[in-house]
């Protein structure tokens, strides 16, 4: 049972920083040649270039952006009002269609 812990162990090389300076950066260079894959949630502001966000993901390092998760609230904000807007129209349409003539046809 313990070697199928220490395999789900072993595939899971993730390593969370809060902040990422230049310190941490070669500290976790040294993680990121032996496989790991570094998460931070901030950096330095040297380190908040595209291109250079960019290339750290190419050596396992990966940002942590709210926005990515905003985003995704945003849309399903969106999409829970649409439904609600369009519960109202459909309802108001069908009260104005709907009178006892039609009602007596059916």
């Amino acid at each position: 049972m313990n070697k199928i812990n220490d395999l789900v162990i072993k595939k899971n090389k993730l390593i969370g920083i809060v902040k990422l300076n230049f310190i941490n950066l070669f500290i976790m260079l040294i993680f990121s040649v032996f496989g790991y894959k570094i998460y931070y949630l901030t950096a330095h502001n040297f380190f908040l270039n595209h291109q250079f966000i960019k290339f750290l993901e190419k050596l396992n390092f990966f940002w942590l952006s709210y926005q990515d998760y905003e985003e995704k609230a945003e849309n399903l904000r969106n999409r829970n009002n649409i439904k609600k807007i369009s519960y109202k129209i459909s309802k108001e349409i069908t009260q104005k269609i709907w009178n006892k003539d039609v009602k007596k046809n059916i």
